[in-house]
């Protein structure tokens, strides 16, 4: 049974059939977004797989390239990207191989950008394709030198081995322990070639206590003790006469005081006439004793008056 196009007008609000030279262009062109979106619910609600199909061909059949991708980018800018996932998963399942591949086959070519170096294309069934990519492997390699990628027998990229002289890489200095093995040709360092004179390292300073072990050659500095003249740390100073020699030969303070430190003791007494702090008979520092319980029994009678 052959089904004849219809199609939901939002206008009369109910499907209708499409009259003779209609097409969706004309339908859908003069909608809002909003109509859009209602044609399409309403497609998606009422129409059966021959409706579809129906559709489609008509579709096909009426309309030029340009006038589907005009009328395809309405739609998209119309509708929700929801709402159009859901309407293109209804048309794949539910029109025929053949009538999707025409469909892919009518919308291809609008969709291949026409850039000089696009690699997409159409393939001999009329769908999109992409031929193997060609490329020198010449023009891979670079020409600087020295550059270890070359083309192999096969066409391919290949990198040698790092072939060099050895001894390009040794210094010619003098002091150079570094040399090539005899056997391998590769770098080599021997034990002995690090060997050295210790004694070039120690200083011929007369006072010098380093020398050589008598035993192995090596670094030594013997246990002697370290001659000084303590005489060299005394200041010469006219007023130095804090510090001496003791008996031992090692520097010591004088515990009394020198007579160059004598004070008189009466310049620390203040002259104040309640100072408790005077001069004894030996001229030295005392505190008045008498005066103090003085003072004292002073200070208890006030108390006394104050709490009676």
């Amino acid at each position: 049974m052959a089904f004849t196009p219809v199609i939901f007008d939002p206008t009369l609000e109910r499907f209708r059939p499409l009259a003779d030279g209609e097409t969706l262009e004309g339908i859908i062109g003069g909608l809002t977004s909003e109509q859009i979106t209602e044609l399409i619910e309403k497609l998606l609600e009422g129409f059966t797989s021959e409706h579809w199909e129906t559709l489609i061909e008509h579709f096909l059949e009426t309309m030029t390239t340009e006038q589907i991708t005009e009328l395809t980018e309405k739609i998209i800018e119309s509708i929700t990207t929801e709402l159009l996932t859901e309407l293109t998963e209804k048309i794949i399942e539910s029109i025929t191989v053949e009538l999707l591949r025409e469909l892919a086959e009518k919308l291809a070519p609008e969709l291949i950008s026409e850039d000089d170096d696009n690699q997409l294309t159409l393939g001999s069934d009329g769908l999109l394709f992409v031929p193997p990519c060609k490329v020198e492997v010449s023009d891979l390699i670079s020409e600087d030198t020295p550059n270890l990628i070359v083309e192999g027998s096969d066409g391919k990229l290949q990198v040698r081995g790092c072939d060099f002289d050895v001894d390009a890489l040794i210094s010619d200095n003098p002091r150079n322990i570094l040399v090539p093995d005899l056997n391998d040709g590769k770098l080599l360092v021997t034990p002995d070639a690090c060997s050295f004179d210790v004694s070039e390292m120690i200083s011929a300073s007369p006072d010098n206590l380093l020398a050589l072990g008598l035993v192995d050659g090596k670094l030594f500095v013997p246990a002697v003790p370290c001659l000084i003249d303590v005489a060299e740390f005394f200041s010469d100073d006219p007023d130095n006469d804090w510090l001496e020699l003791g008996t031992d030969g090692k520097l010591k303070v004088r515990q009394h005081l020198p007579e160059a430190c004598e004070f008189d003791c009466l310049d620390f007494v203040s002259a104040d006439t309640d100072n408790l702090l005077g001069i004894g008979t030996d001229g030295l520092l005392s505190i008045h004793l008498t005066d103090l319980l003085n003072r004292l029994a002073d200070l208890e009678s006030r108390v006394t008056t104050l709490e009676n």
